[in-house]
């Protein structure tokens, strides 16, 4: 899905921030990233989420349980 936004003031092209990632200015208003493009992530099921919880949870209770 491609949506066409205007830009935002100050934007710059990824190409040109791409080096200076860690300056809040460039990084805060680059476009036409790969970082972002089309950014629709998958989400886990509501089972999923808690299979991993209780997967974590129950690892979480066998390290306590073997600490001394």
């Amino acid at each position: 899905m491609n949506v066409n936004v205007p830009l935002p003031a100050g934007a710059v092209p990824w190409e040109q921030v791409r080096t200076r990632l860690d300056q809040n200015g460039p990084f805060a208003n680059m476009y036409d990233t790969p970082l972002y493009r089309d950014a629709v992530w998958e989400q886990f099921s509501t089972e999923e989420y808690a299979r991993r919880y209780a997967a974590l949870r129950d690892k979480m209770r066998r390290a306590q349980s073997s600490m001394p």
